[in-house]
């Protein structure tokens, strides 16, 4: 925004950290510059307000501030615990995970990511190339041995049992 001041006054200027342009893209403050000069880091934070204080007006200045395209990126699962989910800056490389866990009877084998992502995307990690909001989807196949050995290990078992009781000489 343009704005004037009387000449010889000292201002503070305030602008917001983060300016939400859609649900899942925003634009997060990063730096400010004078004069089109050399940028001035600002540090990241999540809501408030950046001010810049001690302006002098006493001469024509022209301050730009410098904001990121942030994307956000979800990471969900069914199983396991999924790591990666946040806001991230447009065409940053991030890494997203994948913790499984393994229930006693029924195991699952990671198979692969549903979304966007860099690679064959078999690994229970993989890299995202941020270009656009997203929610990326750890897929998982169920192993049914472990309850198919159960399951023939007490049929045997009822089955042994019958047939000693059918088997044992009677009194």
């Amino acid at each position: 925004h343009d704005k004037w001041f009387d000449e010889n006054m000292v201002v503070t200027i305030s602008v917001p950290y983060i300016i939400q342009n859609q649900e899942n893209v925003r634009k997060q403050l990063v730096g400010w510059s004078t004069d089109n000069t050399y940028i001035n880091i600002i540090t990241r934070n999540e809501s408030g307000f950046y001010r810049l204080s001690n302006i002098n007006t006493n001469d024509f200045r022209n301050i730009d501030f410098d904001y990121k395209k942030q994307y956000h990126i979800d990471v969900k699962s069914d199983f396991g615990r999924p790591i990666g989910s946040g806001w991230y800056d447009e065409n940053s490389i991030i890494t997203i995970s994948v913790i499984p866990d393994n229930d006693f009877i029924l195991n699952r084998h990671f198979s692969g990511w549903e979304g966007t992502i860099i690679g064959q995307g078999d690994q229970e990690s993989a890299n995202v190339l941020v270009s656009f909001p997203q929610t990326i989807i750890a897929k998982w196949q169920e192993d049914y041995t472990v309850p198919s050995i159960l399951g023939i290990a007490i049929i045997v078992a009822v089955v042994g049992v019958i047939i000693y009781h059918k088997r044992r000489p009677n009194p």
